[in-house]
């Protein structure tokens, strides 16, 4: 409920900068959600189970939370430019099958231009 509630706040809001209602509640939230997600880890804890380990990822929730009152945290997510850089990766390590490693760079940028014009193709087609 937090996380839907923190989505909520950041995604409804289109402004550069949250009020700082908006912000103050941001941060309470992921204050709570921390403690939930804390509670977790120790009831797995108890039962001998490796469960919602502390992550830095949870940390770095806290500080995007306490910035978004600087900067709202839409106006500098990254969501296309990660899923680009996670297909980059997928495209190279693809290309490194029967690959000599110094030509894997040309294959990977070769596979990339291939993409790219089929991409551009079907949106002319449309």
């Amino acid at each position: 409920e937090c996380l839907h509630r923190m989505y909520e706040i950041v995604c409804d809001d289109p402004r550069l900068f949250l009020p700082e209602d908006a912000a103050d509640e941001l941060s309470q939230l992921a204050n709570e959600f921390v403690v939930h997600y804390d509670s977790l880890t120790r009831l797995a804890l108890q039962r001998g189970q490796l469960l919602y380990c502390p992550a830095y990822k949870i940390h770095a929730l806290l500080h995007l939370c306490w910035f978004a009152r600087f900067l709202a945290p839409r106006a500098t997510w990254s969501y296309a430019f990660e899923d680009f850089v996670g297909r980059l990766k997928d495209l190279a390590q693809s290309c490194t099958h029967g690959t000599p490693l110094h030509k894997l760079s040309s294959k990977v940028v070769r596979q990339c231009l291939l993409g790219f014009s089929a991409r551009l193709r079907t949106y002319h087609a449309r």
